[in-house]
């Protein structure tokens, strides 16, 4: 009979499985900290605020293992901290880790940039509606930024994160309305025109009447747009007096869709947003009302959201399906 003998604890350690959610302070992930790879996440996880693994291989160009002990090397040293989802990803088996920065984290923010970070959401975000929320309009820029850097011949000119850099007011029926988009960005083309877009990420939180109301202010700033250029035809510099300094622009409406989730929720939601986009107009319909759902977004090709998966809320456009780029 063979004796059994009891495994080292040297090697005990060594197979210890690390547990997802908590720190491995006695054997923290070994390694050294590195300047530009590292750096860069710590970057990317400031201007962001939340990021996932699968968003960080899209914005890195790192995939698997690699970004994988990278990531657990960053959180086991103190430099990153995960928050969890308060539901489950019955699609993926499992919720993905979300990384913010973490106190070390924003100190070696300070080191590279010279700037003062911006104060980290407290460990317990998860518990917060937004969370989900920004981590949708996170997926949308991380997917743009990635087309723009893998060479399809589209630039990103400008990102403008939601706040009061971004707003704007317009008077509608008389009354004082707010355009606060999710996000303001600029596309180009082939060296064409710029393109401007307004983001709306709708996680079905917003009754069909409070999006009409915020659809008719993008319309009444179109118009306006449109009327202060039509005042100036025939002269030779044209000028606009807009914040966003646009000629024009297109609204993006982005819904989350999980194909397990809230699932008789969801499963109307794209339709009874573009019905808002005919009420906002008096039932003319406008082509700047553009939809799609998040379910048609592929991570491992991000120029998905290129193609045509886009729904216009005007009649000559009824089912066709657009590219943003188009």
């Amino acid at each position: 009979m063979i004796p059994l003998t009891k495994t080292p604890m040297s090697q005990e350690k060594t197979n210890k499985r690390r547990i997802r959610y908590k720190r491995d302070i006695e054997k923290p992930r070994p390694g050294k900290l590195q300047s530009k790879g590292d750096g860069d996440i710590i970057l990317l996880i400031h201007e962001y605020k939340y990021l996932t693994r699968p968003l960080l291989e899209l914005l890195t160009g790192r995939k698997g293992t690699s970004l994988k002990n990278r990531l657990r090397y960053l959180y086991d040293n103190g430099y990153l901290w995960k928050v969890q989802f308060s539901r489950s990803y019955t699609e993926t088996g499992s919720t993905p880790d979300i990384y913010v920065l973490d106190e070390k984290g924003r100190e070696l923010y300070h080191e590279l940039t010279g700037l003062k970070a911006e104060q980290s959401p407290k460990r317990n975000q998860n518990k917060d509606p937004q969370l989900e929320h920004t981590l949708l309009i996170n997926t949308v820029r991380a997917m743009i930024t990635a087309v723009c850097i893998e060479g399809n011949g589209i630039k990103l000119l400008h990102w403008q994160k939601a706040g009061n850099e971004s707003k704007d007011f317009v008077k509608v029926n008389g009354r004082k309305m707010t355009i606060a988009p999710d996000a303001f960005f600029v596309l180009q083309k082939d060296g064409g025109k710029a393109i401007p877009f307004f983001l709306e990420a709708d996680r079905s939180t917003m009754d069909q009447p409070t999006f009409v109301s915020k659809l008719s202010s993008y319309y009444t700033y179109y118009r306006n747009i449109r009327e202060e250029l039509d005042s100036q035809k025939g002269q030779g510099n044209v000028k606009v007096t807009n914040r966003f300094n646009i000629k024009g622009f297109r609204v993006l409406t982005v819904i989350e869709h999980d194909r397990d989730w809230q699932k008789a929720r969801n499963r109307n939601r794209l339709n009874h947003l573009i019905d808002a986009g005919y009420k906002a107009t008096e039932g003319k319909g406008w082509k700047g009302f553009w939809y799609t759902s998040k379910g048609n977004f592929d991570l491992n090709s991000p120029e998905s959201i290129l193609k045509p998966i886009w729904q216009i809320a005007h009649p000559e456009e009824a089912n066709k399906l657009h590219s943003i780029v188009s």
